[in-house]
């Protein structure tokens, strides 16, 4: 079901939403102390950053994407879209 240019995380698997957006929102509500988190972190590859930052807009979800360089199945070391090694910049 996979394929490389739109990897499994991209798809609705079970209804309406992606996997991604499914996950997105379980983070609805979620509190660190006293802190709301309201903004995920994401990484993912350069190839499908317009998507996941898409479908998380699409959801009412804001995210802080960090790219990988080299695919590596998630354990590679990230980049920001806009080069910024902090992800000081947002899409969402």
């Amino acid at each position: 079901m996979s394929r490389e240019h739109f990897p499994k995380q991209l798809i609705g698997l079970i209804g309406d939403q992606s996997l991604l957006q499914s996950t997105a929102q379980r983070l609805d509500g979620l509190t660190y102390g006293t802190a709301r988190i309201d903004d995920a972190i994401i990484v993912c590859g350069e190839d499908h950053r317009f998507t996941t930052a898409d479908q998380l807009r699409a959801g009412g979800r804001r995210a802080h994407l960090v790219l990988e360089p080299v695919a590596r199945n998630g354990g590679g070391r990230g980049r920001h879209p806009c080069g910024d090694a902090r992800g000081s910049c947002c899409y969402g």
